[in-house]
């Protein structure tokens, strides 16, 4: 299994009006030379401190020594107004999208002696039949991108196929940004080549909280993560006076629609 250790002599710096900074690695078994860069990539900060001053990432190598060993090194200098590569620019959404919801948060009867249908909304009964048609409100979202400038021998076919994987498994298998595991969906990545020197990659994603202790009518200890989604199984109950036939919620179903997938793999940190 690769593995990356920093160097004894690494840490080498200069002050003044101009500081600078270089980190040194190792790389062990490891034959492949993208695994080599994405792992140089997730372990050199981004940012590095001299004398108070934050420095940016400036450049990097990996060179082969044989037998799946690869020395590297990675330069840090002074932050310009544009951004270079080894920086990244983070955005940010609050807004509303879009939820249909069957149970309502409180409910009220009227007269009195209606009968309880559990915070059901929108009961209908027709021909014998019951139905819950629900109704739509707004519901916060939060929703984020960072972008990342990537030095161009980063952003291989190899490196590519694995935003494609993660994609395709796109729910924080574990902790990410602060968010639970089961809070984060990935929406992707995009990329444009800044001249011949580096890529700007954005990734976006989109957070929705995990819930413990919900209840559905007399359904209680119900817990779900943020991306699963959940569904009602009503039945049909004689309720009321007089009695009347309405559908009363009778179980909950908590449903897995998204694979999970390491947000690591994105090598952009956690």
């Amino acid at each position: 299994m690769s593995a990356i250790t920093e160097d004894k002599d690494s840490r080498r710096s200069t002050s003044g009006d101009e500081p600078t900074a270089e980190l040194k690695y190792t790389i062990q078994d490891c034959i492949d030379d993208g695994e080599a860069r994405l792992l140089l990539l997730a372990t050199a900060p981004s940012t590095y401190i001299v004398a108070g001053k934050t420095l940016v990432q400036k450049s990097r190598s990996h060179d082969p020594r044989g037998g799946g060993a690869w020395k590297c090194s990675v330069s840090y200098g002074r932050r310009k107004t544009e951004k270079e590569t080894g920086e990244s620019s983070y955005q940010f959404e609050i807004g509303g999208g879009n939820a249909h919801i069957t149970q309502a948060i409180a409910q009220t009867k009227f007269p009195a002696t209606a009968p309880d249908v559990k915070g059901a909304i929108g009961v209908t009964t027709e021909g014998g039949v019951s139905q819950v048609a629900g109704v739509d409100i707004d519901a916060p979202t939060y929703a984020w991108s960072e972008t990342y400038y990537l030095a161009i021998g980063y952003v291989t076919a190899a490196y590519k196929a694995m935003l494609f994987a993660v994609a395709a498994a796109p729910v924080n298998k574990y902790a990410f940004r602060g968010f639970q595991a089961g809070e984060v969906k990935f929406n992707g990545a995009s990329g444009q080549q800044r001249g011949e020197e580096d890529w700007a990659v954005t990734f976006k994603f989109e957070a929705s909280p995990n819930a413990t202790g919900l209840a559905v009518g007399d359904v209680t200890g119900i817990s779900k993560k943020g991306w699963e989604y959940l569904t009602v199984l009503y039945e049909d109950k004689s309720l009321g006076t007089p009695k009347k036939i309405v559908p009363v919620p009778v179980a909950v179903y908590v449903n897995q629609v998204y694979t999970e997938s390491d947000f690591a793999l994105l090598c952009i940190g956690v």
